[in-house]
């Protein structure tokens, strides 16, 4: 078979590199326990195909090395099959090391690991046979190969599949050592001839990146599946090779330069992984393209919306608005990692924000990611960043709303996960088309109020008989927060860390017991009606790093005395020190606990009426005038005022809606046929396809025809002459129509 070459053929006149667009090693036990039994099953003189290889010329000045005996290599960046050639290398490195250990194989080793790991140049210097991205190759090189001392431990995911991948190898050659005894180096030779004479690969190479990506998707492939992301960079790549314009253009580069900064990012933030990649992917397309979840695709919603047919004889805006998707998708990766990781030293590296109010949103985006429900509030929350990309004050503001939203309405009064979900996204997607902040977060307010009113909330402090506190699912939250209250106001840092509280299941304490005994300290203060009413009361619990201990005590001793051991005088959390304040333990203190907490609560889940918000932050009205100079500073003054007088010149006629103008014939004001945003370089513009035919006699579908099936673009000087070349075109079509 042409292109079908063994493994020993494959790495005889070639150096390999794996570009940094490409994520890091991925393969789990499964995975390498399949190539053992592929090898164990491989019979004498007998092929095996273990997969593809797609290959592409390395461009630059190293694209030829020469070896200490003056063989020559060419490199070769690895478009697929990086994960087959890393476990390779990694077995063959293991079976070296075995090798080495008897005297007979040492030479054998020796080649090996010229041919396989690392060899010699001209010069004298180590050169690897494989060089992986630049996230993972010095902790492949020096301390899975073991080419350089090196001590460091894995940093991220890929690191950590390497390291398991490697003590899997090393067991599995132990057990054949331990079970072949004599026999054992004559099984080494043989598996490592095995492996480089019969193992065999199709190698593909091709010419540019663009067409990689096509094969990519294309062939079958063993190993795991292509991951959404790696779907939606293969179908862009092909998009970039189908592209025809007058003069050669980047994107090919600017897709792979794209998918770097999102793998090193989701990396650096330990967030790799396909979990993360479609979670990304899709919070970014509902903030920037269609907030229904319902009509997310995967991948299938890029390729339908950057159909090549949509775009027929518009390749100029067909490329203008994939470098516009590029763009938002690498801004989304930012916010998406400071959001999961909001204490990584590289978070809000943007933020115009001092030390005090950075570790206020390091702060806020902690308890949300405690609540665990921050996936419905991604696309606001990037939304904010990326639009207010340097205004700390308006993000945490954002978190801080989100997280009493999630709390008052998933926790407080525990309706479903999706309450609410679309009309966030909704949000998220009206702020990154350009609504004022602040009346999102208006909106915000209101939505919360809506789901969980103020009555609602305080209602559930109320006396109730039997109330079950203690099994109630937002509990150590509810008390870790009002712990930090207390920190705070002492001046000082909680000393109990939230992953504890989170792990151990003993970490919530009665200080009436859940047990009664029929006579002593706690019979005689509490009757079997009071106490199976108070027992789970929030005024009956506490935090303690002490359960186990403190039990059935009588309150005396679980108070104690700072001088004694496991006991709330002495305990270095906060609530119990407030417990220790307490003479005795009886329905009257439970009760003014729990109004103390409840007054807290309040305060702390407050929130401000959005009609007093609008009233007290209501920005400046706005005029054409005012949108039009904004533009002006935007740089797109000229572009505007072009529509303005096209627009004009077909008797459509512009008014200030908010931060937008909204173009209306002037028999309804009320209703949009397009409606302009302006921003840093460009227009955003939404063309309100149905509207047209009820004002002039045309169809929706000769406005597609005519528009173009895209109802939101980005307008600019390069292409908006051809915007109003096609409303020009629209207008000589409704005249003839109306004729």
């Amino acid at each position: 078979m042409e292109n079908l070459y063994t493994v020993g053929k494959v790495f005889s006149d070639r150096v390999f590199c794996v570009p940094d667009y490409q994520r890091g090693y991925a393969w789990e036990q499964r995975q390498c326990q399949d190539f053992i039994e592929d090898l164990e099953l491989l019979g004498a003189d007998k092929k095996h195909f273990f997969g593809l290889l797609i290959l592409h010329t390395h461009l630059d000045d190293s694209s030829r090395v020469v070896d200490q005996r003056g063989h020559l290599y060419t490199v070769y960046d690895v478009v697929d099959g990086q994960q087959r050639l890393t476990t390779i290398v990694l077995f063959l490195n293991a079976i070296r090391k075995e090798m080495e250990q008897f005297e007979d194989l040492k030479t054998l080793a020796s080649g090996l690991q010229e041919t396989y790991i690392v060899m010699l140049d001209l010069n004298g210097q180590s050169r690897p046979k494989l060089t992986l991205n630049r996230d993972t190759h010095a902790f492949f090189y020096d301390t899975v190969l073991e080419q350089n001392e090196n001590i460091q431990g894995p940093k991220i995911r890929s690191h950590q599949l390497l390291v398991e991948a490697k003590g899997y190898f090393a067991a599995y050659l132990d057990r054949k050592r331990r079970e072949l005894k004599d026999g054992y180096p004559e099984w080494l030779k043989s598996e490592y001839l095995k492996l480089a004479q019969q193992l065999t690969l199709v190698v593909y190479t091709v010419q540019s990146e663009a067409d990689a990506g096509v094969v990519f998707e294309t062939m079958n492939n063993r190993g795991k599946d292509l991951t959404e992301l790696e779907k939606v960079k293969n179908y862009l790549l092909y998009l970039a090779s189908k592209l025809d314009l007058p003069a050669e253009h980047d994107l090919a580069e600017s897709i792979n330069d794209t998918w770097t900064h999102v793998f090193e990012r989701l990396m650096a933030a330990d967030l790799s992984g396909v979990r993360n990649e479609d979670q990304l992917l899709r919070a970014h397309w509902l903030m920037a393209y269609d907030y229904n979840p319902k009509n997310w695709d995967g991948s299938r919603s890029i390729k339908a919306k950057f159909n090549l047919g949509a775009y027929q004889d518009r390749h100029q805006a067909l490329l203008e608005d994939l470098k516009a998707y590029l763009i938002s998708l690498r801004n989304a990766t930012i916010a998406y990692c400071d959001i999961f990781n909001p204490a990584h030293p590289n978070a809000f590296g943007a933020l115009k924000a001092d030390g005090t109010l950075r570790a206020r949103i390091v702060s806020a985006g902690e308890k949300l990611a405690r609540l665990d429900a921050p996936a419905t509030f991604l696309p606001l929350l990037m939304a904010v960043r990326i639009r207010s990309p340097q205004d700390g004050s308006a993000y945490l503001k954002a978190l801080e709303l989100s997280e009493k939203f999630v709390f008052r309405v998933y926790r407080w009064l525990e309706r479903p996960a999706h309450t609410g979900r679309s009309r966030m996204f909704r949000l998220g997607y009206e702020l990154f088309r350009g609504r004022h902040i602040q009346s999102v977060l208006n909106d915000l307010r209101r939505a919360i109020l809506d789901y969980c009113s103020d009555q609602q909330f305080q209602s559930g402090f109320q006396e109730e008989e039997d109330g079950d506190w203690f099994h109630w699912r937002g509990l150590k939250y509810f008390l870790y927060e009002y712990e930090q209250h207390l920190a705070e106001a002492a001046g000082q840092a909680v000393r109990m860390p939230w992953e504890m509280l989170a792990r151990k299941r003993d970490t919530i304490e009665h200080i009436l017991p859940q047990a009664l005994d029929e006579e002593g300290y706690w019979a005689e203060r509490f009757t079997p009606d009071q106490h199976r009413k108070y027992v789970h009361d929030i005024g009956n619990l506490t935090l303690t790093f002490d359960n186990s201990v403190l039990g059935k005590k009588p309150f005396p001793e679980k108070k104690g005395t700072a001088s004694q051991k496991s006991c709330y005088a002495s305990s270095k959390l906060f609530v119990e020190h407030q417990l220790a304040g307490y003479d005795d333990w009886t329905e009257a203190e439970i009760l003014a606990r729990r109004e103390a907490i409840a007054k807290w609560a309040t305060e702390r889940w407050h929130v401000t009426p959005p009609e007093a918000k609008e009233k007290q932050d209501a920005p400046a009205p706005f005029t054409v005038e005012s949108i039009v100079a904004r533009a002006n500073r935007n740089g797109m003054g000229k572009a505007f005022q072009v529509i303005l007088e096209a627009s004009q010149r077909h008797g459509i006629y512009p008014r200030a809606h908010r931060r937008c103008v909204v173009f209306a014939p002037p028999s309804d004001h009320i209703r949009a046929l397009f409606t302009i945003w302006p921003k840093s370089g460009r227009l955003d513009t939404r063309v309100w396809l149905r509207e047209f035919p009820k004002y002039f006699n045309v169809t929706t579908e000769q406005v597609k025809a005519i528009m173009g099936l895209e109802i939101e673009r980005d307008i600019n000087d390069a292409n908006v002459n051809d915007f109003i070349a096609r409303l020009d075109r629209l207008f000589e079509e409704i005249e003839q129509s109306s004729s």
